[in-house]
């Protein structure tokens, strides 16, 4: 897909699901920012504009555990200290399972 294209494309979701803003970077060394980090004041996103993640991250290390498990590196029913030795917890066995 050339540049401009993905841009335009790129464009209509932001526009679409009214999305503030957004950045994309590709393999490619391909960075761009799209709508506002601030649209009161209409200040763009830019490759240096930091966004807050809230909780995805959590989402994001939950399908990475899933897959591990899939590729039967782990399971969900092993302790986190099975991996990471030196961490402690107070508390019930379950509060220490992976999931």
């Amino acid at each position: 897909m050339k540049i401009k294209t993905y841009e335009k494309f790129a464009e209509s979701l932001v526009s679409t699901h009214q999305t503030p803003g957004a950045i994309v970077a590709l393999t490619n060394g391909y960075e761009q920012g799209f709508g506002y980090r601030d649209r009161e004041n209409q200040l763009p996103v830019t490759t240096d504009t930091v966004f807050g993640i809230g909780s995805i991250t959590k989402v994001m290390t939950c399908i990475a555990i899933l897959q591990l498990q899939e590729a039967g590196k782990l399971s969900i029913d092993d302790l986190v200290q099975t991996y990471v030795p030196e961490l402690t917890f107070t508390g019930s066995r379950k509060s220490r399972s992976i999931i």
